[in-house]
């Protein structure tokens, strides 16, 4: 027979106690996970105060540049970089703004003239900046120092009819009726040195080297009308060094322009076209033309010229003008006479010069840029006398000189600028072209 029987089961003491220690457990583990809650909550909430407190020095910078931008009328130029090459470290916004402005070397011997100059709160590495460093191809109160090395190409195509005789009845002429022509290439190398004294005021050197040939054609030789004598003669010469002072009258503003004042002076230290001699060609058919013995490369005299060039930055376009005289000393020169066998000792006058000048640069993007630009001389006549003798004009020593330009600008690295330029003369007496390439090196 099975029995059942039932077993009533009691909390014994020690049971109860393994009840307690694990309660005692469960609670720390508790508070562990609260404590680890916490902690990381705190940690995200610094994380956070750090990025906001980026935030706010961010919006503080961004509104010194908003404000920086505000007071030189530029306005922040979309998709483009600050920097002209990837390694250049970017510019932070309380380091100082360094401006750029061009300027046009003086090419002797062709007149002096005036630059353009660049508004100074354009910064280096924008499109203003870039369109102001095409105007000329080098900056002006940019850089400490600018070494320049220049090339340029003109060539001269002249003719001329000479009348020797009389008009009867006025229109009938009795005499001589010969046409001339001059050709003449020029390939002029310059050396230019440039520093700023302050960030208003820039001074530079200019050294030419000069390559001419001319070549000369004169219908008549052998005393055939249908012959044409021919002749060649060339020179090569340092030019007229000339110096320049540059200074910023006034900075652009939201209402004005820059304003640039300059003064430039030229000593003659090229070949002076004064007592050249003319002299026959060995060819005997040539018997009837006569051609200089040598070539000029200069002027032959002091000369000073003074500019005000103005300036307005719209991006990315820069506008400018100029306007400028040019002033020749008088000089006394030991011969003035072209004839071989003639010694006439006396003093020249040269025509003084009414310089202008107007057109715009537009950068393309950060590195390059174009230029535009209309240029006129206008030269007085020239005087010589002879020793204790009355001055005498010369007849058709007055020029009037004006050429359109273009150019192009490309920023080969930090410091390497190309520029060329080609200029097409509108006057006779202009050349009928000229073009130049330049590569100035800032430091």
């Amino acid at each position: 027979m099975l029995c059942i029987v039932a077993i009533p089961l009691t909390a014994s003491p020690h049971s109860s106690g393994l009840a307690g220690t694990a309660a005692k457990v469960t609670a720390p583990a508790a508070r562990l996970n609260y404590d680890a809650e916490t902690w990381s909550s705190q940690k995200y909430t610094r994380e956070l105060e750090q990025q906001q407190r980026k935030i706010v020095a961010l919006e503080k910078r961004l509104a010194e540049l908003e404000k920086i931008l505000r007071g030189s009328e530029l306005n922040p130029v979309r998709g483009r970089v600050a920097t002209q090459d990837p390694a250049v470290t970017p510019v932070t916004l309380t380091t100082p703004v360094t401006p750029v402005t061009p300027v046009t070397p003086v090419t002797p011997p062709a007149p002096a003239a005036i630059a353009a100059a660049a508004s100074s709160n354009v910064r280096p590495g924008t499109a203003q900046a870039q369109a102001v460093t095409s105007v000329q191809g080098s900056p002006l109160f940019a850089r400490r120092i600018s070494i320049e090395q220049g090339l340029t190409y003109t060539h001269y195509d002249k003719r001329s009819l000479v009348l020797s005789g009389f008009l009867a009845l006025d229109s009938i002429l009795l005499g001589k009726i010969n046409l001339q022509q001059i050709k003449t290439d020029n390939l002029q190398y310059d050396m230019t040195a440039r520093l700023n004294v302050t960030d208003r005021l820039s001074i530079d050197v200019n050294t030419p080297f000069l390559y001419r040939r001319s070549n000369y054609f004169s219908p008549g030789a052998g005393g055939s009308a249908g012959a044409i004598s021919d002749g060649t003669n060339h020179s090569k010469a340092i030019g007229d060094v000339n110096s320049g002072l540059y200074y910023q009258v006034q900075k652009s503003t939201a209402q004005s322009a820059d304003w640039i004042a300059s003064i430039r002076v030229r000593a003659p230290t090229g070949k002076h076209p004064f007592g050249v001699k003319l002299i026959k060609n060995s060819d005997p058919d040539n018997n009837n033309l006569l051609i200089p013995k040598s070539q000029p490369t200069g002027n032959g005299v002091w000369a000073t010229s003074i500019g005000l060039a103005v300036v307005k930055s719209y991006d990315p376009v820069v506008l400018f003008s100029s306007i400028g005289y040019n002033y020749n000393f008088k000089r006394h020169f030991s011969d003035l006479s072209s004839t071989e066998t003639t010694t006439s000792p006396g003093e020249v006058r040269l025509g003084n010069s009414w310089m202008l000048g107007a057109g715009f640069a537009l950068a393309l993007n950060d590195r390059t840029s174009i230029n535009f630009a209309y240029s006129q001389s206008v030269q007085s006549a020239s005087s010589l006398r002879g020793d204790e003798g009355p001055w005498t004009r010369q007849v058709g020593s007055e020029s009037n000189s004006a050429t359109f330009n273009a150019g192009l600008t490309h920023q080969l690295s930090e410091h390497w600028t190309m520029s060329s330029m080609i200029a097409m003369g509108l006057t006779p007496d202009s050349p009928n072209f000229s073009f130049s390439v330049k590569f100035p090196y800032t430091f």
